[in-house]
């Protein structure tokens, strides 16, 4: 899929089943509350969660932060990421002209008026790699919202 050579899909799989490796490890470790799992990613990891809520059970992660980044529309199916069941809050950086700018104009705007459950924050005085450490108390109130009564 999105033109990608059979090698470059091979290694997509590879950074998905590491997810679930990872995932599978830190159950034998810790008390994982399966019904409350959460992600965040920055940039390419942006990307890579939108992936990951697109291959991975229905409601396998419940809510998911993404900054500094997000894919091209084409690559979004409303349809599918509605089904998942998935909340998104997308952080833009203000000073992030490219990624941050498509994803006010263009990412945010496409999601909300295809029904996808997404929030949007932007973030002021933080770059496209650190945009989020600015946005700490938006991001731990987003993952909350599911703990309140």
């Amino acid at each position: 899929p999105c033109g990608l050579t059979a090698e470059e899909q091979e290694w997509c799989q590879v950074a998905e089943k590491s997810v679930l490796l990872q995932m599978e490890d830190a159950a034998k470790r810790y008390t994982l509350d399966q019904a409350h799992l959460y992600a965040l990613g920055n940039s390419g990891g942006c990307l890579g969660i939108f992936q990951q809520v697109k291959v991975l059970p229905a409601g396998f992660f419940r809510r998911v932060v993404c900054s500094g980044g997000m894919p091209t529309v084409t690559f979004l199916d409303p349809a599918l990421l509605r089904e998942k069941g998935t909340r998104f809050l997308l952080l833009m950086s203000t000073e992030d002209v490219f990624d941050g700018q498509y994803t006010w104009n263009v990412g945010y705007p496409y999601l909300k008026e295809h029904g996808v459950p997404v929030e949007f924050c932007p973030v002021g005085g933080g770059s496209h790699l650190l945009g989020w450490t600015k946005a700490l108390e938006e991001i731990y109130s987003f993952f909350e919202k599911d703990s309140r009564p």
